[in-house]
């Protein structure tokens, strides 16, 4: 090893496939090891020789937790103490990764901490952050919290974002304003910060750009089975998560349905074109200066390249009140009239919402073998078991 030896922090941010990256580094730890590396247990839900078989066991999620006493962490998992008597008497560098230490670097005297835990270490302090177009953070980001209990409409989510520059979740703080979140980082840390545009990754995406920043190009190879990233959830398993946050109770077979046929219009939404244009005013011209500083590309973070074609149905609409009344009406209607009451009277049904429609009006038997495809497909009673949540955050 040449130089110092380094604690390199892997801070995400959310949504830029940290998953795959954690993964990947977990299953190469023997070449990790063999090249100067070592990416610790302590801090994740791994164990020396009992790696599990969820790719985000792998991340440190809980010393970050440990770092902003977020109420997820557990003491089990490790700590900063349990880390720091890991890496004890290994002369090389150290690799940390997770995406909740996104939140220390918006607080006041979080880069002290992060300094501090390198100064405990021994080692200098490499900080690496990815950052993501902001509008479409904010919707993959959205669809995440979720599954994690909101109900707040879509439009509320992005107009916190649209004020604040950030979006808070229990004690989590998601950044959008990148060049006022960085500011006080840099101001009061002399430690190296390496930022990258995740638009303009290249062929092998976080893994191979992450590889190729510290010569581990060779040393670093994906694990079958344990390198996919969380994948954005179905438009319908959305919907109904969304209104059963808001409701605070399962919905009905009916309501079930109205779910099924709504989203069939809705798949794979989008922000509204004025929504869009909103964040890129308000984002772009930060990120243009802040590539211009780093030397890195605009693709995808200057505010011309944030705009993309919207849909027909915008996630306002989809995830709103307005949906919840739709859903939840009691009188008989069809799909159309349900579209209109979100103010989508003039949206074109595709045939297959048309047809599931159809089925539904027809006679009883058809709608209940309907009924039990839904209730499969939402993992209702009946149907196979939910598979259990790859990762609390």
């Amino acid at each position: 090893m040449q130089g110092d030896p380094r604690l390199i922090i892997h801070c995400g941010f959310h949504k830029t496939g940290s998953t795959a990256l954690q993964a990947t580094l977990r299953s190469s730890e023997t070449r990790l090891r063999a090249a100067g590396f070592l990416y610790p247990c302590a801090g994740s839900r791994d164990r020396p020789g009992r790696i599990s078989s969820d790719p985000s066991s792998s991340a440190h999620h809980n010393l970050a937790w440990h770092m902003v006493r977020h109420q997820l962490c557990n003491p089990a998992h490790g700590d900063p103490p349990a880390m720091l008597a890991e890496i004890a008497g290994f002369a090389g560098d150290v690799i940390l990764s997770s995406e909740e230490f996104e939140t220390l670097l918006t607080g006041a005297d979080g880069p002290a901490i992060l300094h501090g835990l390198a100064g405990q270490a021994g080692r200098k302090l490499v900080l690496v952050i990815y950052l993501r177009n902001q509008i479409a953070y904010a919707e993959t980001l959205f669809l995440e919290l979720i599954k994690h209990g909101i109900g707040t409409d879509y439009e509320r989510h992005a107009d916190e974002i649209l004020q604040t520059g950030h979006r808070r979740f229990e004690e989590a703080v998601h950044c959008f304003d990148y060049q006022r979140a960085l500011a006080p980082l840099r101001a009061s840390t002399d430690a190296t910060i390496i930022l990258r545009n995740y638009h303009d990754l290249g062929p092998g995406g976080i893994v191979a750009d992450f590889a190729a920043l510290f010569g581990l190009t060779d040393v670093l190879q994906p694990s079958p089975g344990r390198e996919a990233a969380n994948q954005r959830q179905p438009t319908p398993t959305a919907l109904y998560t969304f209104h059963r946050n808001r409701t605070g109770q399962r919905p009905s077979p009916i309501e079930r349905n109205r779910i099924m046929r709504i989203a069939a219009s809705a798949d794979q939404s989008t922000s509204s074109a004025d929504l869009q244009q909103r964040f890129a005013r308000r984002f772009g011209p930060g990120n243009r200066a802040l590539c211009a500083e780093w030397q890195l590309s605009t693709n995808g973070l200057e505010a011309a390249h944030m705009v993309r074609p919207a849909s027909e149905i915008p996630l306002e609409a989809l995830f709103s009140f307005e949906t919840q009344c739709a859903i939840t009406t009691p009188e008989t209607a069809d799909l159309p009239a349900w579209l209109a009451a979100i103010g989508l009277e003039n949206t074109t049904i595709p045939l297959s919402a048309r047809i599931l429609d159809r089925l539904q009006q027809a006679h009883r038997y058809r709608r209940r073998v309907a009924d039990r495809v839904i209730n499969k497909i939402f993992n209702e009673p009946g149907s196979a078991p939910a598979p259990a949540p790859s990762s609390p955050r």
